[in-house]
């Protein structure tokens, strides 16, 4: 029977482990900053759209009541008086279209 040398021995020498750990440390050290500073870059992307999305809200709120708002719970109170407002003008409108097209149907609109 042959003997068994060391170097025939299945699995990774330790020097081989480490150039592999040193490797992906070497390729964390380069992609982890980059993740991170998008993640800054997204965060503030967001950050601006919440604020043009606030202005644009403070500004119709000043264009409804010519002033602006005390705060937040008094801009939002009168952004949701609005959507129901609108709401129900949009039911009475779609309620108005019904009854004109039955007339139509019917042949009794001039």
């Amino acid at each position: 029977m042959p003997a068994h040398n060391a170097r025939q021995a299945k699995g990774f020498t330790l020097m081989e482990l480490l150039v592999v750990l040193a490797i992906i440390g070497l390729l964390l050290s380069v992609a982890v900053p980059h993740y991170f500073g998008s993640l800054d870059r997204s965060k503030e992307s967001v950050l601006k759209h919440d604020l043009v999305t606030m202005r644009d809200a403070i500004d119709k709120f000043y264009g409804d009541t010519g002033r602006y708002p005390d705060d937040l719970a008094e801009l939002t109170f009168a952004l949701a008086n609005t959507l129901e407002r609108l709401h129900a003008e949009s039911r009475q409108h779609a309620a108005s279209l019904r009854a004109q097209a039955m007339q139509l149907e019917q042949g009794e609109y001039s």
